[in-house]
């Protein structure tokens, strides 16, 4: 049972939350008053203390003096004498400097005066104190009228025998002012005898000294102990009061404060705390109504919205205020309505455009709701569908059985809400057509009574599509079957889902009832390799590498039999299969044996290197042959035309003067001589030019160019540093290649350039590399001219930069005309080639795919076969310049202006040359006009800081591999993407 508390509102127990706050706070600040107060009350009881302290401190020190004023004139013999009548002067002179003095007299031990000065008769005095001191009840002068004591001092003789009194008299009033001059307004002090007579007062002292308190007058002191006490004064007055009494006097000092002064400050503390007390609790009452109120409100509010909702208005929302707390329920009140809004929505979205028939019926099997679907595929409106039992929908020889198993299905509470799985049915259309559908039922009780829901789907197009891929695998398993290449089709287990012949063929099976059908089982038989003996593990076999979205063509494989030891090379292609959505649903591996294709590969880089070495042995024996005919031109048939001429100069003058015609002639056969002697001279420089041996590479230059210039009138000009002669001397074969190349180039231009203006330069790299270019302003060199079957100019210098490790560039010149670039290192120039280089060729020459190094400049280094030939039949005619010499990276610059997968790989192989990465992959379209095709490339820093540059086909389009979809159909070829990733 809820206790009373529990049934309170939420307003009412705020404020009683504040009400407990607030008591608790009002007990707090009570507290702090309290003590307080007490503090106050003691400060105020210590103040007046030590006011009546000082007060009567005071007056103490005044009695003190006037005890010892009198002492000293009691001490004079003539005072101690006694005798009547007969004053000692100094009396008067010593006691007139006392505060307030007025007289004196002197007393023997019975009274009698002896003496007196300005004085008239006196009361008796108490008795006196041990040092003889006494002091009188207040009295009135007879003689001045004025309010005195009488204060005096025993006069002891020589023996210390009491022999008489000295007694001063004290004006009351004098002193009054002299003592309490220094008293506060506000203080109140007084002096009063043991009659309780006013001897001194602070205030009003004129009225007060001298009176006594009336039986019915208020007296502050009236048996009052010595300390502090609160009492009216007799002025009426409230006051704090604090009591002393002055020893041997017997005169009690009484000090007060009024209290209105004293507890002022506590009082105002007290208002101000009450009246902020007040203030807050008024406060906070306001704020505890307005936070309940703040609370209270927007949950009415929300309690208002819940009840609509509950009453099935759902388009109404929550307003979202409050505080933060209830402004969340309000928000997700909202959201929820929103969701619930939305899955409304999205339900009849569904509903209404399911491709799958929909049907609702109640407990008797009328449909209630049916979907579009549901009209299209029954073939009737809508209207006709709601209403009508559900068994229509069913051929005749059926229904009875349907009903039968729905009522075993309704009637059954223990049963599934789903009645089985999906099974496969015959419907009935409006027409009376027959066709296959697949179906569902569930059921669901809503407030007691059941509903079903079917939902129906036309398997028509896929009893179709069945029966055509059953077919098309009759297609399939014959063209496996015919295939020379082993093919095989895996699952995304990597279990083998058809093969051909030609797969166990080319895995040594005798048939394709012995190979095995997980390629998991392969790795027991089967002993696969890369092409440089590193042993493949099993998830890097072309199955596995399919299965993860890799494609590759003519990947090499070194592949032997365990159990055989058969060994072979297979070249493999593979790619993954996938249905319509993407996703990888197998894979497809093509395999090829090319062992009889590398062996003959394998002879036929045998033979290169042999033509190469033949051909390098050729220039050789060639420049040894030419230097001996140079020779023995030099040495023999220049010495015998030397001879002759100056024979004929000898018959000159000796028959010259007889025979006149006869010198004609031998002038005629000396001239013939002379050009004689000049062509074999030049015949001898074009052979074996003495002058480089003698004086260096531009001196033979120099020669070479100056007599070009004579014999073709092309204007020809050499630029070359004479430190180039001093840096080969030393390598004289190298310089030797460069004059030849030069040799070459100028002669190719005589012959085909029609040029009018040519430029020899030579520039040098010290330690490094010479370079040589010869340019002109002629027709220029196409594409066309270099692969003419006679061109053997070109390829004759080709080989010679190639024989030295050097690189050899064509490009067209700006404005028309040829440039032709070699460039051959220093480091290699001593050896025609050194082994390093040449052995780096063939590596690249072996190697699978179009294969260039590159050096860090991009200038091309070498090029393997595949690349020569692919730039000469496949490529673009300008790819045909793309060779030894030539800068990779300007001829991607200019691609990059038409095609930016050329600017992604320009990107990626300025990465590798400034070494921010070591590996660079992508991959590209390359297309010819008979095919379109794919490359993927791969640039590798190597050791040795050059570039390897390597491109590999993926794809052809005429290639493309068979892609099944989801629904068992063929789809389109697949497409590479051009963007390089």
């Amino acid at each position: 049972m809820a206790s009373w508390f529990e049934n309170l509102s939420l307003r009412r127990r705020i404020v009683l939350w504040t009400g407990a706050v607030m008591l608790g706070f009002a007990a707090v600040v009570a507290s702090m008053l309290a003590t307080e107060a007490q503090r106050i009350r003691n400060a105020a009881h210590e103040k007046v203390r030590i006011l009546a302290t000082a007060s009567a401190a005071d007056l103490q020190r005044v009695l003190d003096l006037y005890r010892s004023v009198l002492e000293r004139p009691s001490a004079r013999p003539l005072v101690q004498a006694m005798e009547s009548g007969r004053c000692d002067p100094f009396i008067a002179e010593s006691l007139r400097f006392a505060p307030a003095f007025l007289g004196y007299v002197v007393r023997d031990k019975q009274g009698n005066t002896l003496c007196a000065h300005d004085a008239g008769p006196l009361p008796s005095l108490p008795a006196a104190d041990a040092a003889g001191f006494a002091a009188s009840d207040l009295f009135v002068d007879e003689r001045t009228g004025r309010k005195v004591v009488a204060l005096g001092q025993a006069v002891r003789d020589p023996q210390a025998a009491r022999v008489g009194q000295l007694v001063m008299i004290v004006d009351l009033l004098a002193l009054n002012e002299q003592l309490f001059a220094g008293v506060p307004k506000n203080a109140l002090v007084s002096v009063a005898d043991r009659t309780r007579t006013v001897l001194l007062r602070s205030a009003d002292p004129a009225t007060f000294i001298g009176s006594r308190p009336s039986p019915g007058d208020a007296d502050p002191v009236a048996g009052a102990r010595e300390g502090s006490f609160s009492a009216p004064g007799r002025d009426g007055v409230p006051r704090l009061f604090a009591l002393l009494t002055l020893p041997g006097a017997d005169w009690r000092v009484a000090a007060g404060l009024p209290e209105a002064d004293v507890f002022s400050g506590y009082h105002d503390a007290l208002w101000r705390t009450l009246g902020f007390g007040v203030g807050l609790c008024l406060i906070l009452f306001v704020l505890a109504w307005r936070l309940s109120a703040g609370i209270a409100d927007p949950i009415a509010r929300l309690e208002r919205v819940a009840v609509q909702i509950a009453a099935g208005r759902h388009a109404v929302r929550a307003e979202v205020d409050g505080p933060p707390e209830i402004r969340a329920v309000a928000q997700q009140i909202n959201k929820m309505l929103d969701a619930r809004a939305v899955s409304e929505a999205r339900l009849r979205g569904i509903f209404e455009s399911a491709v799958d028939a929909i049907l609702t019926a109640n407990d008797r099997q009328i449909i209630v709701e049916a979907n579009p679907a549901a009209a299209r595929m029954f073939r009737c409106p809508l209207d006709d569908l709601v209403g009508s039992p559900l068994s229509r929908l069913l051929p005749e020889r059926l229904r009875e059985d349907y009903a039968r198993d729905v009522a075993a299905f309704a009637a059954d509470p223990l049963s599934e809400p789903r009645m089985g799985r999906q099974q496969e049915l015959v419907g009935l259309r409006a027409d009376g057509v027959e066709f296959p559908v697949e179906g569902a039922i569930s059921r669901l009780t809503i407030a007691g009574h059941p509903l079903f829901t079917v939902i129906l789907r036309d398997v028509t197009e896929r009893r179709q599509a069945e029966e055509e891929l059953r077919a098309g695998a009759s297609k399939l398993q014959a063209a496996l079957s015919s295939m020379s290449d082993a093919v095989c089709i895996s699952d995304t287990e990597g279990r083998l889902v058809d093969f051909n012949d030609a797969f166990a063929t080319f895995h040594r099976f005798p048939d394709k009832s012995a190979c095995r059908r997980s390629v998991a089982d392969y790795p027991d038989i089967l002993d696969v390799r890369a092409p440089d003996g590193t042993p493949v593990p099993l998830r890097q076999w072309p199955v596995y590498r399919a299965l993860r979205g890799e494609t590759a063509t003519n990947v090499e494989y070194r592949l032997r039999r365990k159990d055989t030891g058969d060994q072979w090379i297979g070249s493999c292609s593979f790619a993954p299969i996938c249905a319509g959505d993407g996703a990888i649903v197998g894979a497809v591996v093509t395999s090829r044996d090319v062992t009889a294709v590398r062996q003959v590969q394998e002879e036929l880089e045998k033979s290169h290197v042999a033509m190469q070495r033949l051909s390098a042995s050729r220039d050789q024996v060639q420049e040894e042959e030419r230097k001996r005919i140079a020779r023995e031109l030099h040495d023999d048939l220049q010495q015998t035309l030397a001879a002759i001429r100056m024979d004929l100069r000898v018959i000159g003058e000796r028959f010259g003067a007889r025979e006149p015609d006869l010198l004609a002639h031998v002038a005629q056969v000396d001239g013939l001589a002379e050009r004689v002697v000049a062509s074999t001279r030049r015949i001898v420089n074009d052979l074996r030019p003495p002058m480089l041996e003698d004086l260096g590479l531009v001196p033979a230059l120099e020669l070479l160019v100056a007599e070009f210039g004579q014999r073709t009138r092309v204007a020809c000009v050499l630029d070359a540093p004479e430190e180039a002669s001093e840096a080969l001397l030393a390598t004289p074969a190298l310089a030797l290649c460069l004059y030849r190349v030069v040799q070459e180039a100028l002669n190719n231009v005589a012959k085909h350039a029609q040029a009018s203006e040519a430029q020899v330069r030579i520039a040098l790299e010290p330690a490094v590399s010479v370079s040589v270019r010869i340019s002109d302003n002629g027709l220029g060199l196409g594409a066309a001219d270099r692969r003419k079957p006679d061109a053997f100019g070109i390829l004759g210098i080709q080989e010679r930069v190639r024989i030295h490790g050097g690189s050899l560039r064509i490009d067209a010149a700006p404005g028309g005309g040829t440039v032709l670039d070699v460039r051959i290192p220093l480091a290699g120039a001593t050896a025609a080639a050194s082994p390093t280089q040449q052995t780096l060729q063939d590596v690249i020459d072996a190697l699978a795919g179009i294969v260039a190094v590159v050096d860090r400049r991009g200038v091309i280094r070498f090029v393997n076969r595949a690349w020569s030939e692919f730039a000469e039949h496949n490529g673009q005619p300008a790819a045909v310049d793309i060779g030894p010499g030539a800068n990779y990276l300007e001829v991607c610059r200019r691609s990059a202006i038409s095609d930016a997968s050329a600017l992604h790989v320009l990107r990626g192989l300025d990465e590798v040359m400034r070494g921010s990465r070591k590996v660079f992959t992508c991959e590209y379209p390359c297309h010819s006009p008979d095919e379109r095709r794919w490359f993927q490339m791969h640039a590798t820093l190597m050791a040795t800081g050059e570039i390897l540059v390597a491109h590999f086909l993926v794809s052809r389009e005429s290639h493309a591999h068979l892609v099944i979809g989801s629904d068992g159909t063929r789809m389109p070829p697949l497409r590479w993407s051009a963007a390089p990733h």
